[in-house]
């Protein structure tokens, strides 16, 4: 039985590579705390796409990102993912 996909972590992709954080703001602290130009990273952070990966490895845009987060009974209020209430 297939489980339902779910998100994991906000995560930015900038020319192939994927940078993670709790949000896309931390995802893109920890793309200019690597090693490289400045300058060059400002005018790459203008093509970034924003997204998520999942518990598959996927990096989904933020569009999917918030129908798989439906899908699984995740909230991505402010910023953060959660999981699924347990309560009744």
């Amino acid at each position: 039985m297939e489980t339902t996909e779910r998100l994991e972590i906000a995560a930015l992709k900038i020319e192939g590579s994927i940078y993670t954080g709790e949000t896309s703001s931390a995802a893109a602290n920890q793309f200019f705390l690597a090693p490289g130009d400045t300058a060059r990273r400002i005018r790459l952070m203008q093509t970034a796409e924003v997204g998520f990966l999942t518990d598959r490895g996927r990096f989904v845009s933020q569009v999917e990102g918030e129908v798989i987060a439906r899908s699984a009974g995740q909230s991505l209020a402010s910023g953060a993912l959660s999981q699924p209430s347990t309560l009744p």
